[in-house]
Parts: C-alpha cells; sequence; structure tokens
C-alpha cells in the first residue's frame, strides 16, 4: 500500500478539499468507476461519539440480517455467539449418535425403517415392503404362466402326435417304420410260439416266456447230465490209476481196450522197448554193454584246434590244449575205456576225462612209431545210468618229444560187470 501522504496526493477529493491526513484519521479504499483504487480519508473525529474517542459496541447500530434480530452490534455478537454454542452442541450429539449408529451391528437398519423411493412397478416406500411386493409380484407371475401353459391346447406341438400312439400302435402312420424303430422286426405281426424245443427256428415268430423256459431248463439239464457224468468218470479213472501205483517209477500200460496194467520200474541201467510178444507190449532191456566211436564219422559234440586227417582215417591234434568232446550213454556197472592211437617222438600227453573226472592219463612219446596201438584203462565205475561228456586233449608234452601231436583211431567202452 502507499504511504497515505501520497495516497492523499493521489487522491483528488481529498487533495482538492485542501485536508491533509491525520495518524488517527481512518482511510477507506474505494474503486472508482475506472475500477482505480481510490482512498477516502474519514476523520474519526466524525465518528459518532465524536473526538475520535472509543465508542461502546452497544452504541453502534447494527441492521437486522439472516437468523440475526438484534439492532446492536454488542447484541448482535451475543446472539451469533449463542448461535455458534447451539450449533457446537448440535454436532457434539449428532457425531455421538453416529459412533453409535456406525457400532451398532446387530440391528441398525431395519429394512422397514429405511425408505425406498417408488419406481418400476414397486408403488411401496420402505425397503421392506417394498421386496415384500416384488416377491408378490414374482410369484403371481410364474402361477399365472403355470396356467397358461397347461391350458395351451399343445404348447409342445407333439400332443397330435401322441394321441395316435395307442396301444396297439395302430395310430402310427407307418407301421413298419414303427417297429423298426422300437426293434421288434418287421413281420406284419409278430406271432408268438410256444414250443418248448423252438424247433421252427423261424425268424418271424417270438417264443414266449414259457417256451423259452423249457428250452433252457432242457439243454441245462442235458449239460447238467453229461458234465456230471464226466465227473464220475473222471473220479473213477482216478481212483483206478491211484490204484494201480504201487511204487515209485511205476507205470501204467494200456495191455487192451480201454485196459489200463502197472508195469513196474526197470532195475537201474535198463530202460524200456516196444515188444509186440509182450502181454503189456514193453520189455525193460539192458543199456548197451559195449560202446564204439569212429572219431572220423561219428561227429564230436565240440571241438578245439582238431581236425580230420586229409585221407579221412584218424582224427588229429597238434598243439597244446586242443581237444574234441563226444556225449556217451552208459548204464551202471564197471566199464573198461579203450583207445586206438599212435606214439611216436613228437607227440604229446593225452588226458581223457568222464564228466570232468580223469580216467586216463596217456603219454604218447616213443622213440619208436606205433600206429595206430591200443591202450586200457579199467575199472570204470559207474554208478548211475545216464549221458556222460567224454573229453580228450592234450595237456602236455614228454621232455623228449619234440610236438604236441595225437592221432586218434578209434574209442571203445566195455562194461565188465
Amino acid at each position: 500500500m502507499a504511504p497515505p501522504n501520497r495516497r492523499l496526493q493521489e487522491n483528488p477529493t481529498l487533495a482538492e478539499a485542501g485536508r491533509t491526513l491525520a495518524d488517527t484519521d481512518i482511510v477507506v479504499v474505494v474503486t472508482d468507476p475506472d475500477g482505480d483504487p481510490v482512498d477516502v480519508r474519514v476523520p474519526v473525529g466524525d465518528l459518532p461519539g465524536g473526538g475520535g474517542g472509543a465508542s461502546d459496541a452497544a452504541d453502534v447500530t447494527f441492521t437486522p440480517a439472516g437468523t440475526i434480530s438484534s439492532t446492536d452490534v454488542q447484541a448482535a455478537l451475543e446472539e451469533l455467539d449463542n448461535d455458534v454454542v447451539g450449533a457446537q452442541d448440535d454436532a457434539s450429539t449428532a457425531i455421538s449418535g453416529l459412533a453409535a449408529h456406525l457400532a451398532d451391528t446387530s440391528d441398525a437398519h431395519d429394512a422397514s425403517a429405511v425408505s425406498f423411493v417408488p419406481g418400476s412397478g414397486i408403488a411401496a416406500t420402505t425397503v421392506q415392503e417394498a421386496v415384500e411386493e416384488a416377491k408378490n409380484d414374482a410369484t403371481a407371475y410364474a402361477d399365472s404362466a403355470i396356467s397358461t401353459h397347461a391350458a395351451a391346447t399343445d404348447p409342445h406341438g407333439d400332443r397330435a402326435y401322441a394321441a395316435g400312439l395307442v396301444d396297439d400302435l395302430s395310430g402310427v402312420t407307418n407301421a413298419a417304420t414303427a417297429r423298426t424303430n422300437l426293434g421288434v422286426g418287421t413281420a406284419a405281426t409278430l406271432a408268438s410260439d410256444t414250443d418248448g424245443t423252438l424247433a421252427a427256428n423261424s425268424d418271424t415268430a417270438v417264443a414266449t416266456q414259457k417256451a423259452t423256459k423249457t428250452y433252457a431248463d432242457t439243454k441245462l439239464s442235458t449239460s447238467t447230465a453229461a458234465a456230471t457224468y464226466q465227473t464220475i468218470a473222471l473220479a473213477a479213472t482216478k481212483a483206478t490209476t491211484t490204484d494201480l501205483i504201487d511204487a515209485k517209477g511205476d507205470r501204467l500200460i494200456g495191455s487192451a481196450d480201454n485196459t489200463l496194467v502197472r508195469k513196474a520200474a526197470p532195475s537201474n541201467g535198463k530202460f524200456g522197448v516196444a515188444d509186440s510178444a509182450q502181454s503189456d507190449g514193453w520189455k525193460d532191456i539192458d543199456l548197451p554193454w559195449h560202446l564204439s566211436i569212429d572219431p572220423v564219422r561219428v561227429p564230436a559234440f565240440s571241438t578245439v584246434g582238431g581236425t580230420i586227417a586229409a585221407w579221412a582215417t584218424y582224427y588229429q591234434f597238434s598243439a597244446l590244449n586242443d581237444e574234441v568232446v563226444y556225449n556217451v550213454q552208459l548204464g551202471p556197472g564197471t566199464w573198461t575205456f579203450g583207445l586206438w592211437r599212435t606214439i611216436f617222438t613228437s607227440y604229446g600227453i593225452l588226458t581223457v576225462t568222464l564228466d570232468g573226472t580223469t580216467i586216463a592219463t596217456l603219454d604218447n612219446y616213443s622213440a619208436g612209431s606205433v600206429n595206430p596201438g591200443q591202450v586200457l584203462t579199467t575199472g570204470i565205475a559207474i554208478t548211475a545210468p545216464g549221458v556222460y561228456a567224454l573229453k580228450l586233449k592234450t595237456t602236455g608234452k614228454n621232455a623228449s618229444s619234440s610236438a604236441y601231436n595225437q592221432r586218434l583211431w578209434a574209442i571203445d567202452f566195455t562194461r565188465t560187470a
């Protein structure tokens, strides 16, 4: 704000009057028609009471306005103060009531106490009444819709067709199609058949319940009888065969039509062969007492390094660990092993085993040639009949021998007891 003296100078109204601005004067700023601010001096001495002294609020007039009816400033301020205090009390009461209302979770908003603005076909003015009115309207609408549907002549468009479906299907337009759809065949009239044997074997007749039961009972009876007979027959056969067996190794032999006989187990070293001269058609004989092996003509079970001589007269080895294996069938008893072989200055030591047990060790070195010569090993005991692995193998040589050669001409087993 400009200094008072300057503003006085800028205020033509006061300047023209030749007045000066005292420190106790009151200056009022107003706006002239051009929008410029103008300072107006009001000397204190011109105010009511004069002399520039202070005035009481009761002496200052007040024009009643709004809710204030007092006519002086003192009374107006007191009236305003009372209104403010009352408003504060009302506000405090309202705030306390609102807090209690928000804290009440049991029954804070009864539907009947909540107002509702009527609309959308609902005339009620409370929520309680509006909900009940809506429920009644919905019930009435549903009842009306059901009544309308039930009273309709053919609401689904199928009553006219269903009216023709009487018990005998006489109302169906196409009977053949109806029978096909129902899966009852294509015959114009399905005939019932009471024959319990179903002898007609027909594609157009339907067996009655009684006929079907009779047929099934007959078949079941026949099957049961056959099964019972088979059970009895099997039981009888089992009983018969069991009675025939007396000891371990016994055999059942057919001696005639539908006739079984017992044949005792053969003694060790014997086996059965067909013999029509016997009453039961079988004869037990001993295992062979003599067994011969031609190394050239009898195939070996396995070999290592061995070969047949070019002129096919003997089997030969030429290196250490060369071997040949034959399977031989021997019965229980005492056997003699015989080997026809060559001995000379370039021949090695031959070891003979039977199922891994050594039965002979033959040094085939000799300063003079023997081609061939036989060597026998006696007293070989066989306790059980069976197939044994006979192995002949070069396992070394005499210190005087120049090589590991072997020549095998013939092999013999002979039972002596």
